[in-house]
């Protein structure tokens, strides 16, 4: 290492001017720093213990810099340190090396054999029985108990039963007792600091400029990992013996070297920090995300819209070189040779496949529209079936992996979105690809009964089976896929790991989200009314669906049941009106076409009937409209209709409970068979397929009193604003890395 020579340095309190030279000059820079009493100051309600905002500051400043590698080394759970530095883009290695987490990607956790978890648990068993109580914390890889904020004789009695307490258990289990600065951990012998150093190093070029902050006794560990290969510095007391390089005073003195740091990477040339054998992301879907789309009119490109597209990307810009790839949406000579094409490179690189028009009548209009659409949304009456159709089906994805496997390491993490490319896994695996590959399914999972009106159907199970991880919208989608695998490949289920003969998945649920702060109201001055845009007394109150004009939305049948609902209430009449905005969908399918037909004509006998010269029931409106107008709109309504027959998640009903104004919400009617109807419990739940139930659900939101309009906002507003669509991105690679821990 670059720096083993300032290791003949006499151990004082701050680095010599030599220490600062080297920094400089450096080509690339790895800081590693301790959380408790090295960043924040020791609090006795450890949640509490935050650094200081001038701190951050600093911390923010050095991240930012681009110059130098930060990963915070803590005893703490990564995730418990990354919400109190308020969520830093920043690397954090958690449970003394045990987890790990990284920004936008979520946690990867080790394992413990199941002699250490037994330990761990009587360890904890035991010191609650002394009645320890709230000073005990139980963490990923280890049981602590704290003695902060006691007096030094009641302190070190603690300590003492807990160290005679967990000493047997930690020979008897294979764990070791460690003191620590106010109290004693038991953990695991294989997860300590000087393994995170390790791992970190080793993660670097053999050139790196290293150093290691802390100011307890488990730091040791890494002091001692970093010697003749870095530098290290102990804050606190100079009286404690130990192994670091050099002192520093206190946190603040932590602050000053951050600033100093920052101060001398920035004078001098430093390289860009490099990282072997990073991580990179590759994400595959049919669709490419729509900032790389051409526009519907005019030329130009469009930039990204809608929360999915955004957390993936946000999630391929942490990886730095990660690449998203997709159909391009156009067509080639069959005398082409077939390629991919950079489409776009700005926010991300995006790479398109052009298909010939044969695949894209039988693959994309064919197959895709034809028959797995209507079979995973279980309308079995609509399901077309061809083999030929098929056949190109699986041609595709077989070509897509043919251009994918090329451009692909072995360390990459590849992603792969919906059913338009669920073989796509089963034939990287044939061309030799070992690396971690995820799917997840953006629609219904049905019953086996309907996945079995495919043309061998096993070969979809099995294809599935090649992931590392599946994921699915919601829990009974989940338990579909686990049935279908149960009885198709004999497979076996744990609750968390799927074990197909050798091979072996994980399968979860991952319930996609928005991005509230998108539709969230503006803050407006005024009266209630200026604030929601709701329509005066005397003026129609407004109901509005937002859907594709597709047949699993249910769109004729919720025209019908507003009907029902106008014949059954005409003291409603007038009163209120219904905003129907369709956006067009597959216009060169023939079941989309007829759909439309139908709504022309349903909407134009509806107005006609009950309608009068100044008062139109239905509104009905054929185009899209951007997410900016969409939130106003979704603010003025009343009630917001999501009534699909089937839907894998259906985001429009989030997108209506973010848009809401919290003192004076709408009303959510949603159907049960939407995938969001297990998570927005609070909304009005209906059977789209009965008119009485719909009809029925929307006269309750009109008179619903206002405190229990704010009541079942409040709840769903939670939901929506916990699960984010970037969270949700977070999460699932977060659980496939995980998957590397269950490879043979």
């Amino acid at each position: 290492m670059a720096n083993a020579a300032l290791m003949e340095e006499t151990m004082t309190f701050g680095p010599p001017e030599s220490y600062w030279q080297q920094l400089a000059s450096a080509s690339s820079r790895l800081l590693m720093l301790d959380y408790d009493g090295t960043l924040a100051p020791f609090n006795v309600n450890r949640m509490e213990a935050r650094p200081s905002s001038s701190t951050l500051l600093s911390l923010k400043r050095l991240l930012e810099s681009g110059g130098t590698r930060v990963v915070i080394v803590s005893g703490r759970p990564a995730e418990q340190v990354a919400e109190l530095l308020g969520h830093l883009p920043v690397t954090i290695v958690g449970a003394h090396g045990f987890e790990r987490f990284e920004y936008m990607a979520g946690t990867v956790r080790s394992t413990l054999t199941n002699e250490e978890s037994e330990g761990l648990a009587a360890a904890q068993a035991a010191a609650q029985a002394t009645g320890m109580g709230s000073r005990i914390e139980a963490k990923p890889a280890s049981v602590a108990v704290h003695t902060r904020g006691l007096d030094t004789d009641e302190a070190r009695d603690i300590e003492e039963l807990a160290w005679n307490l967990w000493s047997p258990v930690a020979e008897q289990f294979g764990l070791e007792c460690r003191p620590f600065s106010c109290g004693v951990e038991i953990r695991s012998r294989h997860y300590h600091k000087g393994i995170a150093v390790e791992t970190l190093l080793a993660e670097m070029p053999d050139q790196v400029f290293a150093t290691y902050i802390g100011d307890d006794q488990t730091d040791e560990d890494a002091f001692r990992a970093l010697a003749g290969r870095g530098s290290s510095f102990r804050v606190g007391e100079a009286a404690v013996e130990s192994e670091a390089t050099w002192r520093l005073e206190n946190v603040d003195s932590v602050q000053n070297f951050l600033d100093q740091w920052h101060k001398h990477a920035e004078g001098g040339t430093p390289g860009s920090v490099q990282v072997k054998s990073s991580t990179r992301l590759v994400v595959i879907s049919n669709r490419l995300p729509s900032f790389s789309a051409p526009r519907a009119f005019g030329k130009g490109r469009e930039k990204a819209a809608g929360g999915l597209a955004s957390a993936v990307t946000a999630a391929l810009k942490h990886t730095g070189d990660g690449m998203w790839v997709g159909w391009s949406g156009k067509t080639r000579r069959r005398s082409e040779a077939r390629q991919l094409r950079e489409i776009a490179r700005d926010p991300v690189p995006v790479l398109g496949m052009d298909l010939s028009e044969r695949e894209v009548e039988a693959y994309y209009n064919g197959f895709c529209n034809h028959a797995l659409w209507p079979l995973l949304h279980s309308f079995q009456a609509q399901v077309s079936l061809s083999t030929w159709e098929l056949e190109v089906y699986r041609d595709v994805n077989l070509s897509f992996a043919q251009l994918l496997r090329p451009m692909l390491k072995e360390g990459d993490l590849a992603w792969v979105h919906d059913y338009h490319l669920i073989h796509l896994g089963d034939e990287l695996r044939r061309l030799n690809f070992r690396g971690l590959i995820g799917f997840f399914l953006h629609v219904p999972f049905p019953s086996l009964d309907f996945l079995a009106i495919l043309p061998d159907y096993k070969s979809f199970v099995e294809a599935l089976s090649q992931y590392d991880l599946v994921g699915f919208h919601t829990q009974s989608y989940r338990d579909n896929y686990v049935y279908a695998c149960r009885r198709v490949l004999n497979a076996e289920w744990d609750g968390e790991i799927l074990t197909c003969g050798d091979r072996k998945q994980r399968v979860g649920v991952f319930p996609a989200g928005i991005d509230p702060e998108r539709f969230a109201p503006v803050e407006k001055k005024g009266s209630p009314r200026a604030r929601s845009g709701r329509a005066g007394d005397d003026e129609p109150q407004l109901i509005i669906g937002v859907d594709r004009l597709d047949y699993t939305k249910g769109i004729p049948e919720r025209i019908l049941a507003f009907e029902r609902l106008l014949k059954m209430r005409p003291d409603l009449r007038r009163k209120i009106s219904l905003l129907q905005i369709c956006a067009p969908s597959r216009t060169r399918v023939k079941e989309y076409v007829e759909q439309k037909e139908r709504m022309d004509a349903l909407v134009g006998r509806l107005n006609a009937e009950l309608g009068e010269h100044d008062w139109e029931p239905i509104r009905y409106v054929y185009r899209s409209y951007p997410q900016s107008q969409l939130g106003g709109l979704y603010r003025k309504a009343r009630v917001g209709l999501v009534t699909p027959l089937r839907d894998g998640m259906n985001l429009v009903a989030k997108e209506y409970v973010a848009a809401q104004n919290p003192e004076d919400p709408g009303v959510l009617v949603l159907s049960r068979f939407a995938g969001a109807a297990e998570e927005l419990t609070e909304a009005l739940i209906i059977n789209p397929y009965l008119p009485e139930s719909c009809a029925g659900g929307i006269a309750e939101a009109l008179q619903m009193p206002l405190p229990e309009r704010i009541r079942r906002h409040r709840a769903m507003l939670d939901n929506v604003e916990t699960h984010t669509a970037s969270r949700w991105a977070e999460k699932f690679l977060s659980e496939l890395k995980r998957c590397a821990d269950i490879r043979e």
